[in-house]
């Protein structure tokens, strides 16, 4: 399964992550979300390509910034 790191801004509780879990984990080829509001990053399981206008629309609609695609070799 490919995975796929999002950056996003604005996500300051658990309560944020809870919902942006939820809202990440409808969207196309998503199987599962795992959200960090500390270093600000979404990591997304995916079943197939990734739909990255979709995610930026969910994330944006949702009230927070979407940052754009992280490479990082931590994940």
């Amino acid at each position: 399964m490919n995975q796929i790191v999002l950056a996003i801004r604005g996500m300051h509780c658990g309560g944020c992550v809870q919902r942006l879990t939820k809202i990440l984990g409808h969207q196309p080829n998503v199987a599962e979300a795992k959200l960090d509001f500390q270093a600000g990053r979404a990591v997304l399981s995916l079943t197939g390509e990734p739909d990255l206008a979709a995610y930026e629309a969910a994330i944006e609609n949702a009230g927070f910034v979407y940052a754009g695609v992280v490479v990082a070799p931590d994940v």
